[in-house]
């Protein structure tokens, strides 16, 4: 839906090339867009951690293949 947008309609209806173009501009620019996993601008209680979902996943598969 979002390369939809970025290629003005359908992204699987435009030509290799063109989708190449706009993948290759995506990944040119994607520092300028807004990244949730970037918590670099946020700021945190001194000796308290953020854990986001993402990252918390493996780490939960990780404890539960420990305790077999």
């Amino acid at each position: 839906m979002i390369l939809d947008s970025i290629a003005n309609g359908s992204f699987m209806g435009k030509s290799i090339d063109d989708c190449l173009a706009i993948l290759e501009n995506v990944a040119a620019n994607q520092s300028q867009w807004n990244n949730e996993r970037d918590n670099t601008s946020k700021k945190s209680t001194p000796g308290r951690y953020e854990v986001n979902n993402v990252d918390l996943l493996p780490a939960k598969f990780d404890a539960l293949s420990q305790k077999n």
